[in-house]
């Protein structure tokens, strides 16, 4: 038995050099970089590691990581054999700082309640007494009038101060109750949020010897994500666009982002690297199937009256298929379409921002400047006074493409007035970008029915109708201007109706659409006139409309 346990005892440092030791570290982020739909976050930490196997699980991490985007790297003399991602349903988030501010201000408002609440009791208590003290000086007799009228007035005027100051007390201790229970009701939702489970990543190291060793973590995590917009900003027609990039920045991944570098990418992690690879096409006969009759006569419901003529027969010749209650052709089973990958060749960029910011987790969206820009622009106005009274400035700027925009929200500024909100849309954008820098009240334009508005006349089995418009172009501002005014005649889808341009002051016809076009250069104060008239021929007895 003693030998047995000399031997036991022997053998316990052999089994403690094989065993794992677990250690929890703790980590702080470092830099984050924020996509258009995930975010990076890279993290720092410091491990002691011991002689063999060490097991290293950083914790207070969140849920929403993605397990595959998991990354561990490290500088020291140690070998990294694994890592895996966990979910801890034991243990909680750690309280943000939202939550904890919350909490101190909650603390501090239910203490200031206490305090009006017995401040209030006071009052209650000296009300009684002096209403005891009023009780024992009526029972007295022999009271001179004199001295009962100051005595009356005494009273008067505590009771009158008494119930001021209770009146203020409950509306005092109303209004903080109602702020203890908004409080209350976002720290309720800010705490289901933080009693979530944690997720935790585990490494496993071996290490020759016992050493300190430096490890950088990285991952993606969901809820994160940042939406471009913009701030355009012109002083006058005569200087640069100025264009402010921004980014809304949201997270909700139950982690804070304290003290941050960030980077915005227009990247996608989630999208393939993979190349695409063509698949041969096989090409067959298509052979019709038979159609039935309840099925024909389906398919012509759906067929336009125009089209209804078409026999069953005509279209029988390709395969039906029911779609959204209708037949169709069927495509072949194997087209090229089958096979056909979309892929964007358009490069992701990354844009780095100079300061840290805080950036908690949460429902709110914070606002990231990242770039500025001072544009050359031509300006130029845009109205068409048959549609709208008010003349439309737009900005234009050459070679924008290498500005590497996104599609967002702008914000407008003229002449230092906020003017309202538009939308940027790059996928339309040819060489030349146009902003709208919205309306301009100092270009007056007006357009007047002519005198001679309405002219029937009848020729032979056919009656001409004709349409006058006086239209007034006035430039009220201190600077000259270049604008463009547009207008249109109806154009005529049939042959029995005849349309014919009268007068038109020089505008640029556009026949296949009957769009008229003015250029006009307008100085200070100048003012130009145009004149449309048109006549329009058809057969009597029809009925058309000219408005």
């Amino acid at each position: 038995m003693k030998k047995n346990l000399i031997l036991f005892i022997a053998l316990i440092p052999f089994l403690a050099l094989g065993q794992e030791k677990e250690n929890r570290i703790s980590s702080s982020i470092n830099q984050v970089t924020v996509f258009l739909n995930q975010a990076q976050i890279n993290r720092t930490a410091k491990a002691k590691l011991k002689s063999g196997n060490n097991t290293l699980i950083f914790e207070e991490l969140p849920t929403q990581i993605n397990p595959q985007s998991i990354q561990v790297s490290g500088k020291g003399n140690f070998t990294i054999l694994s890592v895996s991602f966990q979910i801890n349903y034991l243990k909680t988030q750690e309280k943000n700082n939202e939550v904890k501010k919350l909490e101190t201000s909650l603390t501090s408002l239910n203490k200031n309640i206490k305090i009006k609440e017995a401040l209030r009791e006071v009052i209650t208590a000296e009300e009684t007494m002096l209403k005891a003290n009023q009780t024992v000086s009526g029972s007295q007799t022999g009271l001179k009038v004199a001295e009962l009228r100051e005595a009356t007035e005494f009273y008067r005027l505590r009771l009158t101060d008494i119930k001021t100051r209770m009146v203020n007390a409950n509306a005092e201790i109303d209004s903080l109750k109602k702020e203890s229970k908004q409080l209350e009701n976002q720290l309720s939702n800010l705490r289901a949020v933080a009693s979530a489970p944690t997720g935790e990543i585990i490494v496993n190291t071996t290490a020759p010897a016992e050493m300190q060793a430096n490890l950088e973590l990285s991952y993606l995590v969901f809820n994160a994500g940042w939406i471009p917009t913009y701030d355009i900003r012109a002083k006058d027609i005569n200087s640069l666009i100025s264009l402010t990039c921004k980014a809304n920045v949201f997270q909700n991944t139950g982690e804070d982002w304290n003290n941050v570098m960030l980077t915005l990418s227009t990247g996608n992690p989630t999208q393939s690297g993979s190349k695409p690879e063509l698949n041969p096409w096989w090409l067959d006969y298509n052979y019709p199937r038979p159609v039935s009759q309840s099925q024909s006569q389906s398919f012509m419901n759906s067929v336009p009256l125009k089209e209804k003529s078409r026999k069953v027969e005509e279209v029988s010749d390709e395969k039906m298929v029911m779609m959204d209650g209708y037949f169709a052709a069927e495509a072949a089973p194997a087209s090229a379409a089958d096979f056909a990958y979309q892929h964007d060749a358009m490069t992701s960029t990354e844009f780095s921002v100079d300061i840290p910011y805080d950036i908690p987790s949460g429902e709110k969206q914070h606002t990231v400047e990242y770039k500025k820009h001072e544009l050359p622009a031509s300006y130029i106005y845009y109205a068409v006074r048959k549609l709208d009274k008010d003349a439309f400035l737009m900005a234009r700027i050459a070679n924008w493409n290498n500005l590497n925009l996104l599609s967002g929200e702008t914000n407008l500024f003229f002449e230092g007035t906020y003017v309202g909100k538009s939308y940027l849309d790059v996928r339309k954008m040819s060489d030349t970008l146009e902003l709208s820098l919205g309306r301009d009240k100092g270009i007056i334009i007006t357009r007047v029915k002519g005198k001679d508005l309405l002219s029937k006349q009848l020729l032979g089995s056919s009656q001409k109708e004709t349409r006058n418009w006086d239209i007034a172009v006035r430039n009220t501002k201190k600077q000259a201007i270049n604008i463009v005014v547009e207008d249109q005649i109806p154009v005529s889808t049939n042959k029995e109706i005849e349309v014919e341009a009268v007068e038109i002051s020089q505008a640029q016809l556009q026949k296949e659409t009957g769009k008229l076009t003015w250029n006009l250069n307008l100085q200070p104060g100048e003012s130009k006139a145009m004149k449309l008239q048109y006549n329009v021929k058809y057969p009597k007895g029809k009925t058309i409309i000219l408005e």
